[in-house]
């Protein structure tokens, strides 16, 4: 975005953050400041157009002080937030109770996964009946028993059993997702494949799919 002179050239999300500090009388340097960057770091994000879009982390701050929803803060096109409710059916039939609602981060399944985003969302949260740090996966392509459009909440701190449906992730990126066969030294995941796929234990990281929403 170049350097702009008049709210009428903001993009949509640029002139809400505006209207919206207005309205609450909230300078950009307090907001600067609620998200822990130097007093002209939001003004240099409106007007100058650097960075290009809010980091996460700083997204959440900024929409705290404004109190509004942080997806009206996130750039076109980028996965909002959603949500873990208590009726959001487990992967292995059965529901999940006792939860009340608990937003999360919201990666595509062929994307970069950044954990570091869910801790830095959740760790603020109040605790729940799931407690944790998660991220919420959308699926564009068959993966064992998901289908694409279903989104699958991942409990990044809750190691799989076998049996159970598990993410594996190497360098930030899904390598595979589905029923966990073995957990030993070679970890073998049965995802889109009749054969399970492997991989040495030391190269992934697994975390347990906690539940599934359907589309």
């Amino acid at each position: 975005m170049a350097k702009v002179t008049s709210e009428d050239d903001l993009d949509p999300v640029r002139r809400r953050l505006v209207e919206r500090a207005r309205a609450k009388g909230v300078t950009l340097a307090d907001l600067s400041r609620a998200a822990g960057k130097n007093l002209s770091y939001v003004h240099q994000f409106i007007w100058k157009g650097a960075p290009k879009s809010l980091p996460l982390a700083v997204r959440i701050q900024v929409a705290k002080a404004l109190d509004m929803p942080v997806d009206s803060l996130s750039p076109p096109g980028e996965p909002s937030l959603a949500s873990i409710v208590g009726d959001t059916e487990a992967p292995g039939g059965g529901a999940r109770s006792g939860g009340e609602l608990r937003d999360v981060p919201v990666f595509r399944d062929d994307g970069v996964i950044d954990p570091a985003q869910a801790a830095e969302w959740t760790t603020g949260l109040k605790s729940t009946a799931y407690g944790g740090i998660y991220i919420a996966l959308w699926i564009t392509g068959t993966r064992g028993r998901l289908q694409p459009g279903d989104l699958a909440y991942v409990h990044m701190l809750q190691p799989p059993r076998v049996g159970d449906t598990a993410l594996a992730l190497a360098e930030r990126r899904v390598v595979a997702l589905g029923t966990l066969v073995s957990a030993d030294s070679v970890v073998a995941i049965r995802d889109a494949e009749d054969k399970p796929r492997k991989f040495p234990a030391k190269d992934v990281q697994l975390a347990k799919v906690i539940a599934v929403r359907f589309p």
